[in-house]
């Protein structure tokens, strides 16, 4: 989970997200909505599909592979038992639905198998892993951080200031601390 002040700064740097302060819910949802394109250029293989999918799953990709006469199935299945297949090729991800389609293939496999080369996250899921999800409470607590801090800086310039301007030296501590904890 990230940090108030490192939450913050992710909502005002981020220009689609920042045009939403002031409707903290509007926040929460532009830092949770899934616009960030991600790939994975990773070559899978034959291993990949018998350990990343249910045994039906791996069953049905795997024989239609096998089974098919189309030269470019014939070309992916010597890839898969070689060295891999990048499944955020755009080759790849137009062949898998067609063999998805053409085999009946159980519903979302085609999708599960696309989505380990592409997929969208949001900008919270950028920063803190896949399927983390940013809430209400997260934000107000990012944005309470930010005025406290703001207040604090405030408070520290007009100390800073009084202190600069003193060319007598008659400034006391006490003067500071009074500017520091008052409200």
């Amino acid at each position: 989970m990230m940090t108030d002040n490192k939450l913050y700064f992710l909502i005002k740097d981020t220009p689609a997200v920042a045009e939403h302060i002031g409707d903290n819910a509007a926040v929460v949802a532009a830092l949770n909505e899934q616009s960030e394109p991600q790939t994975d250029t990773t070559r899978r293989d034959s291993n990949w599909v018998t350990n990343n999918l249910t045994a039906a799953e791996a069953d049905a990709v795997l024989g239609s592979l096998q089974q098919s006469t189309s030269p470019r199935v014939i070309a992916a299945n010597a890839m898969l038992a070689g060295a891999g297949i990048d499944l955020s090729n755009p080759t790849v991800q137009a062949l898998v639905p067609q063999i998805a389609a053409a085999d009946e293939w159980p519903d979302g496999l085609a999708e599960k198998i696309l989505e380990s080369g592409v997929w969208s996250e949001s900008v919270y899921e950028s920063k803190n892993g896949r399927g983390s999800v940013c809430t209400l409470e997260q934000v107000e607590a990012a944005l309470r951080w930010h005025e406290i801090h703001q207040r604090l800086a405030d408070k520290y310039n007009e100390a800073r200031g009084l202190i600069d301007a003193d060319s007598g030296n008659t400034v006391t501590w006490d003067d500071v601390a009074a500017i520091l904890t008052q409200d």
